[in-house]
């Protein structure tokens, strides 16, 4: 993040916020910096309350370039001989204005490219001169990069504007003109998408030199962010597109400038002129000087206003699958509430919260001239400022760190967005112990070959709502069957851990009053849980319910005496992924044959195929190509946060407790029992669509009384999610399981009436020593190979 090694300097938008990560920390665009004096920009920057501010690199301004040759046309001013010979000459500030690590944590560049401004001043040459001027910009980019990595800045905001009709080239003008004028629709659209074909066509350019920015700084760490102002379908195709050809870097992402969902509304009377047929370069330069007089950052936007677009959509989930890293507020998205303070739509008050959740930071910018000098307020003449700007240069240090910020017009934007970082709501104990693990990817656990350490057994037992969904059900099965057995109620408890199934068991007798008639049975594989187990027994005084612990695998284990309940908590994320099936078709001898219960009765999985650029990019290894294989043919165990399913999850395997072995299966090999396979049809809910693997969760039936008509379940398939019965909070014994593809598949459908389809393969396949899945799926025209064939990267071992 932008701030990450502060400890004196840190202004926080809460210092009483510490769970909310680097989104507690927030910036300031500064639009134009007199002379690139950005040591005295960040100064009155901090002063007001941002940590970092974000700015060009660049001194020679579009705009005041042009104002320049406006004025030398007019006689109003003249260049030396030098500046002649070296017009293309670019202004870069000095790095000794700041330490490095300040030039680290505290400053972020911006590099146009594309912005509207840009559009005209690169591309009115008409379309002979548009490769070279692209290629100018190419340049001109390529340099930002390399003296932001010279200044081991964090990142690098690569500005781009979807095409506006009033803001590209000449041609566009005439033709969009034209469509005006006749009023057909179809003309119109053609314009916009040739439009966007050409801003697409420059981002790849783009593209080309991030690329290799990222391939030359194998060691920097300067970050690329792409702003978007637009967050419709248009704007995600060309992210797809820039991210593959950057090869999905880590240090890509996102910034997405006021929600993607204003746009520029016009001035009436200009718009009239315009559509006319006045002249053009007339007409721009007096909305030049106009916008200029307003914003003073023509370069920036040209409109007199921005307003919410009427097909608006704010939906995120989408965008927040990708790595949004920063977002832009303009100071023109407020409106004065009755006490004449700025405040936020509710809608943006909502993004920008689900933004703070999500380690996202803020950067408020402003295009008007007096929010860069903190001594005056909103009613001081430009004149006035430019005078104040102009002799600072004349007072002493002293008297220029003395800048008043009472009455500086930034300051209530900034505490009304600390005033929001306030009011996320705080996250619950759970989420702060979860929040270590987002996106994390975790091999499955191997119960069978591996015993596992106390500390992962402390992690599961502080999960009640899991035990609680236990005691319930066996609870239901005690009060069904005490009435048919006569005598003693036999319970074995299979992978037994540290006990809490015990626990629930004894709890369980007594709400069904036959603890007096219990007798346990507790099998446990793992010689260190054992000793716990008998210190437990001890200390809890488990000889009332005639508790007998058994140091045994729970496949080989001869019970003394045939058992009414098994009760095991052997399911993995899949279901069926930590070879419960296995192991329970082993452990169901101890059960009565014909009136034996099985605590889960019956377990389903499923999948949804999702995009989630985290997840994927934690799958990768960059080591070698065969760790970098193993972990794409690896399912990961992952608390899913940065992901969007694109459709619904889809049942998989199912396998019931206890299983009713046929004769004819007897004379089968013994493990081919649980061998699956299925075939998934998937129908994309969005027209455009990355595809990164596929998410897999379960959902378990514990028990199902016929005589209470009742049933309980645990279970993490979305829907019907196991939740705490006091705190409502969900289940977090288990976390999903993620099924990677290596490279990711971009979809896009442009008819809706034929949406994309994902057509899944899935094989759960067994031999006498391991366990293992196969995967392969089609989609987007394309056919994937077949993951993890004959186990070559990942199974579970049976021993």
């Amino acid at each position: 993040r932008i701030i990450h090694a502060l400890r004196l300097e840190q202004m926080p938008l809460s210092f009483t916020r510490n769970d909310l990560g680097d989104s507690n920390f927030s910036g300031c665009e500064v639009a134009d910096i007199k002379n690139g004096d950005i040591k005295t920009a960040l100064e009155k920057a901090t002063r007001i309350g941002f940590d970092f501010i974000a700015c060009s690199l660049d001194g020679d301004d579009a705009f005041y370039r042009r104002n320049r040759r406006r004025r030398r046309r007019s006689g109003e001013a003249s260049r030396s001989s030098s500046e002649e010979d070296d017009g293309d000459f670019i202004q870069r500030p000095c790095d000794f204005q700041l330490t490095a690590e300040s030039w680290s944590s505290r400053v972020v560049a911006v590099s146009a490219f594309g912005c509207p401004g840009d559009y005209y001043e690169h591309f009115k040459g008409g379309k002979n001169k548009k490769h070279g001027t692209c290629e100018n910009m190419c340049r001109k980019l390529e340099e930002d990069l390399s003296y932001a990595s010279h200044l081991n800045l964090h990142a690098v905001i690569i500005r781009t504007y979807r095409p506006r009709f009033d803001d590209d080239v000449r041609s566009a003008f005439e033709t969009f003109d034209e469509a005006v004028s006749s009023r057909e629709e179809n003309d119109i659209e053609k314009v916009r998408g040739d439009m966007n074909s050409f801003r697409e066509h420059a981002l790849m350019k783009c593209a080309r030199v991030v690329n290799a920015h990222f391939e030359d700084s194998m060691v920097n760490s300067t970050r690329v962010w792409l702003e978007f102002d637009s967050v419709d379908d248009d704007s995600y195709e060309i992210w797809q597109k820039f991210r593959a050809a950057c090869h999905g870097h880590e240090n890509l992402g996102i910034c997405i400038r006021n929600a993607g969902v204003y746009e520029p509304v016009l001035e009436k009377s200009s718009a009239a002129n315009h559509l006319n047929g006045l002249d053009f370069e007339g007409a721009r330069r007096d909305k030049e000087r106009d916008v200029a007089n307003v914003t003073g950052l023509l370069g920036k936007m040209c409109a007199y206003e921005m307003v919410p677009r009427d097909d608006a959509s704010w939906d995120y989930s989408k965008w927040f699958a990708e790595p949004v890293k920063c977002v832009c507020v303009d100071t023109f998205c407020f409106t004065p509430n009755k006490h004449a303070y700025p405040v936020l739509p509710k809608r943006m008050q909502e993004f920008l919260s689900e933004c703070f959740k999500r380690d996202i930071q803020v950067i408020l910018a402003s295009g008007d001239e007096y929010v860069k000098n903190p001594n005056v307020d909103k009613d001081t003449p430009l004149e006035d400022i430019q005078f104040h700007e102009s002799t600072r240069g004349t007072h002493t240090t002293q008297s220029s760190l003395e800048w008043s910020t009472d009455y500086h017009p930034m300051k209530e934007y900034f505490r009304y967005i600390a005033h929001l970082f306030e009011n996320v709501p705080p996250l619950s104990e759970q989420e702060v112990i979860e929040r270590d693990y987002r996106d994390k990817v975790q091999a499955p656990l191997q119960p069978l070959a591996d015993n596992l350490e106390s500390a992962t057994y402390e992690v599961f037992e502080k999960d009640d709502s899991k035990y609680d969904a236990y005691e319930d059900a066996i609870e239901l099965a005690l009060l069904d069957i005490k009435d048919t057995v006569s005598d003693i109620i036999r319970v074995a408890v299979v992978g037994a851990g540290r006990g809490p199934l015990v626990k629930a068991t004894i709890n369980a007798a007594v709400k069904a009053s036959v603890s007096n008639r219990l007798k346990v049975y507790v099998v446990e594989k793992n010689p260190n849980a054992v000793h716990t187990l008998r210190h437990r027994a001890q200390s809890e005084n488990w000889a009332a319910v005639n508790a007998e612990i058994f140091h045994s695998d729970g496949r080989i284990w001869e019970a003394p005496e045939k058992c009414d309940v098994l009760v095991s908590e052997l399911l993995g994320s899949f279901g069926d992924n930590e070879l419960s099936p296995e192991c329970l078709d082993g452990a169901q001898r101890c059960l009565k044959p014909e009136t034996g219960i099985s605590i889960p009765q019956e377990y389903t999985s499923y999948l949804a195929p999702m995009t989630g650029a985290a997840v994927h990019q934690a799958c990768s290894s960059t080591v070698s190509r065969d760790l970098d294989l193993k972990a794409k043919e690896t399912p990961h165990v992952v608390k899913l946060y940065r992901h969007h399913l694109l459709d619904e999850a889809r049942e998989v395997f199912t396998f019931k407790h206890p299983r009713r072995i046929s004769s004819k299966e007897k004379t089968g090999k013994a493990y081919s029992r649980n061998e699956r396979h299925a075939v998934i049809t998937f129908t994309l809910k969005d027209k455009c669509a990355t595809l990164h693997g596929f998410a897999g969760y379960f959902d378990a039936l514990l028990y199902k009384s016929s005589r209470a008509k009742k049933s309980v379940n645990c279970s993490i398939h979305l829907p019907t999610h196991t939740r705490n019965k006091d705190t409502n909070e969900l289940m977090f014994s288990w976390f999903p399981i993620f099924f990677p593809i290596d490279v990711p598949i971009d979809m896009r459908s442009k008819d809706p009436q034929f949406p994309n389809e994902i057509i899944l393969r899935v094989w759960r396949c067994v031999s006498s020593s391991a366990v293992w899945y196969e995967w392969q799926c089609e989609c987007g025209g394309q056919s994937t190979r077949v993951f993890n064939a004959k186990g070559r990267s990942s199974k579970v071992g049976l021993y």
